[in-house]
């Protein structure tokens, strides 16, 4: 636990350090995350990384590439083959995991600097909800940290481009697919009240009629649904909903703040509504959170707007600034506090462990 303490406040010190300096910020934040990704014990994590991608790893370094371009999986040929390009120059799995984290890493950083308001704020609640997932489900990282990059492509109304991005996303996991849905909702689709009416309406269904879910998922996700059929994805129904507060929560909080209504913003905010509706496909099929991260990302951009131009509360008599810190402040400590007191043991991460140590 000491090691996620000394991380928070190495943030906290860094922002205080280059208070003006954003580039800066964000390239030492970057590289602290970077260090305990590509340092971690590959039992950190639940059990991809040394049950899957040790044995893919050592897989590739023994066959050619014919093998892998006639894969069984057409999904992972991709992976496969960058997994063999990197085996080329190293043996050591170690290395091959610290290489895998470059672009994961390098894409948050690049999404915050280019688009938060409050880079330390993003930084914490991108280490909070989605950090540690880079701890174990590689293949998906890698293809968030394509999909990163499309937020541009919707901010500037250009459709065919924002295609591209999330396809080659898709050739790394084809999970990926589902963020198309993206770019339509967000460019026509007008942030309001009704956003709320569909995610309760998403909720109903996960909860009474969990068969339609069921039923979608086995006619476009085909490799899901026999993960389902052979007892590989859990479709108990038996999921927490605690894990939905946090998006939830941003959404709620950056709509009370609402600074304008902006096509810029709408898009954030429609984001996060899509985040929360695919969450609700875990209360059915546990292992289906992982297609709300493709939204859920980009709540390390929405949380931040909550902190910009705060308009003063006469009726209490607090001033913008007072509000905004104490907002800050109680919004940063419930973040680290769902880090450590969750996330930290979910995802199988505590005690944090280097990879000399066993």
């Amino acid at each position: 636990m000491a090691i996620y303490v000394i991380l928070f406040i190495s943030l906290i010190g860094l922002h205080c350090v280059f208070i003006n300096k954003k580039l800066a910020f964000c390239i030492s934040a970057g590289i602290l995350l970077y260090a305990l990704i590509s340092l971690r014990n590959i039992t950190l994590g639940v059990y991809d990384t040394a049950g899957i991608y040790l044995d893919n790893f050592n897989y590739v370094q023994s066959t050619s590439w014919n093998n892998i371009w006639s894969y069984k999986l057409p999904s992972q040929i991709a992976f496969l083959a960058i997994t063999k390009f990197i085996s080329l120059f190293t043996s050591n799995y170690q290395v091959y995991l610290a290489i895998i984290a470059i672009p994961i890493v390098l894409s948050v950083c690049w999404l915050v600097y280019k688009y938060s308001d409050e880079p330390l704020i993003s930084f914490i609640c991108y280490i909070s909800l989605y950090w540690l997932y880079s701890f174990f489900l590689l293949r998906q990282m890698l293809a968030l940290s394509i999909i990163a990059f499309s937020l541009q492509y919707i901010y500037k109304k250009k459709p065919i481009r924002f295609v591209i991005v999330v396809l080659l996303a898709c050739v790394i996991h084809n999970t990926a697919i589902i963020f198309l849905i993206a770019y339509p909702f967000c460019r026509f689709v007008k942030y309001s009240y009704k956003n709320y009416v569909l995610i309760i309406i998403s909720f109903i269904i996960a909860k009474i009629a969990p068969g339609v879910i069921s039923g979608f998922i086995g006619k476009y996700f085909p490799i899901q649904s026999s993960y389902i059929a052979h007892g590989i994805y859990n479709a108990s129904g038996n999921f927490s909903i605690f894990g939905l507060v946090p998006p939830l929560a941003i959404l709620v909080l950056a709509h009370i703040f609402k600074r304008d209504s902006s096509f810029e913003t709408d898009v954030l905010y429609n984001l996060s509504t899509l985040s929360v509706v695919t969450y609700c496909l875990a209360f059915v099929v546990s292992d289906l959170y992982r297609l709300s991260i493709y939204f859920g990302l980009f709540n390390i951009i929405l949380i931040s707007e909550v902190f910009v131009d705060i308009k003063s509360i006469e009726f209490i008599n607090i001033k913008n600034e007072e509000i905004r810190l104490l907002i800050h402040v109680l919004v940063t400590i419930a973040l680290i506090l769902y880090f450590l007191s969750r996330s930290v043991e979910n995802m199988n991460s505590l005690p944090y462990l280097f990879f000399w140590q066993n």
